[in-house]
């Protein structure tokens, strides 16, 4: 059997990231090859992790919310910490993974989705360390933006070249590959949507407090207040509660939204599933609100963000909802709310097959050499 080494983001208390590094996983799996994450945190996510309590006005705000909403923050991260247990994980690698012969027994890697290439000197998620003939494959990688900095242009190119399959998750990165070294490659879906929405209500769990009959999802990761504005006209609409999942923590005390903290990742996919409607500014809360075949409103960032906005247009483009997508201070209406999402689907399904197919190529082209 074919042993694969996958090198992305999966430690962050991020639902998305934690999904996508599980579903890649799974599609590989899939094709008959096994999968493992290779255990490696980045720099910058340890010293994420290692913040200090400041005594500034962010650092009082942040201990306030660990005051008021401590027990429902730690379920969380517990929660998190037990959809660990479906990860088949390397043991951890430290900055010298490179020399680690942990490696050696990997038949070829993966460099999987999420922003792993907004850092072009993070060469872990270029796999820099990998020697031929073991073959390198990019799906669904994210520059994160829709350009590159020109003094980063030649560092990027060193580094792309060297790849045996090349595809990207948006169409703007497709854009800089092309520029930087004159090669079309695939645009091919983010990993959470190679899984349909029945594959992932098998792994739903229950919330430790039950939802609502009726709510509004309002997921929010950034452009946290012009969110809410949003969601709340989208209230008034459809008289339905509020169901915060504030990744930012800056709705930890607005009386508009009930706030659950208290989500793993299972949790977080039955909070989808039985959202009436879902408002959001992340990209992952943008495909599961589509996977699950729920009526949405995407929050964009002012249109001077464009680059921030990238991930979202390139997957409403895909599949053709970009009257999904509003922008800070919109009008609501009711019409604005209708949505046929059946065409969408349909396509949806389409770029799936696409996109499983163009993994299953590349895996294909890989030879076992242990016949175990």
């Amino acid at each position: 059997m074919k042993k694969i080494g996958l090198a992305t983001f999966f430690t962050p208390i991020n639902h998305g990231a934690r999904l996508q590094a599980f579903a890649l996983q799974n599609a590989i799996d899939s094709t008959g090859a096994r999968c493992e994450l290779l255990n490696y945190v980045p720099v910058t996510q340890r010293k994420a992790r290692n913040k200090s309590f400041k005594l500034n006005a962010k650092g009082l705000y942040n201990a306030a919310v660990e005051a008021v909403c401590g027990r429902s923050l730690a379920l969380g991260e517990e929660r998190f910490r037990q959809f660990d247990a479906n990860y088949r994980l390397t043991p951890e690698l430290g900055d010298d993974f490179a020399q680690n012969d942990a490696l050696d027994s990997f038949d070829a890697f993966v460099c999987g989705s999420d922003q792993i290439w907004a850092r072009v000197y993070e060469d872990f998620f270029f796999l820099d360390f990998v020697k031929p003939p073991r073959k390198r494959v990019a799906y669904a990688p994210s520059f994160g933006t829709s350009s590159v900095a020109e003094e980063d242009k030649s560092a990027y190119r060193a580094r792309l070249e060297k790849f045996d399959f090349l595809s990207v998750r948006e169409i703007e990165g497709a854009a800089i590959i092309r520029d930087l070294i004159s090669k079309d490659v695939p645009v091919v879906l983010d990993p959470t949507l190679l899984l349909s929405a029945a594959d992932w209500k098998k792994w739903q769990k229950e919330p430790a407090r039950p939802f609502p009959e009726k709510y509004i999802l309002l997921y929010a990761v950034q452009n946290t207040t012009p969110c809410l504005e949003v969601a709340k006209q989208v209230q008034k609409l459809l008289n339905l509660p509020i169901i915060g999942v504030d990744l930012s923590k800056r709705l930890a005390f607005n009386p508009a939204t009930k706030n659950r903290y208290d989500l793993g990742p299972q949790e977080w996919l039955t909070a989808f599933d039985r959202a009436s409607y879902v408002v959001t500014s992340s990209f992952h809360g943008t495909a599961f609100a589509v996977n699950y075949g729920k009526p949405f409103l995407t929050v964009c960032q002012g249109n001077a963000a464009r680059n921030s906005n990238s991930r979202m247009t390139s997957l409403s483009k895909l599949i053709g909802l970009d009257d999904r997508l509003v922008f800070p201070g919109a009008k609501i209406e009711s019409a604005t709310l209708e949505s046929d999402l059946s065409s969408a689907l349909a396509r949806l399904e389409n770029e799936r097959e696409k996109s499983l197919t163009y993994l299953r190529t590349a895996l294909d082209s890989v030879e076992a050499r242990d016949p175990s």
